[in-house]
């Protein structure tokens, strides 16, 4: 799932998330967003818990949400 917001061509909030199906429930497992005002991703357990969080302070929200996309395409696509 890929969401973001822009105001005048600039992206000032973002989410983009690695939602798992597993016997018919769904699993968020990984989350990069914009919150907190720093581009990060959020590791997550099976129960929504963040285990892990990733900061990356040198990226702005069109850096943070390209990364996101790329990253998960290209570690975690369907490959089936």
């Amino acid at each position: 799932m890929v969401h973001f917001v822009t105001t005048s061509g600039l992206i000032v909030d973002f989410v983009v998330k690695l939602i798992l199906a597993v016997n018919g429930r769904y699993y968020e497992i990984v989350r990069y967003d914009s919150a907190h005002n720093c581009p990060h991703k959020g590791v997550l357990e099976i129960h929504g818990k963040v285990m892990r969080k990733v900061w990356f302070e040198w990226l702005d929200n069109r850096q943070g949400l390209n990364l996101a996309i790329k990253d998960l395409k290209e570690l975690y696509e369907d490959r089936s």
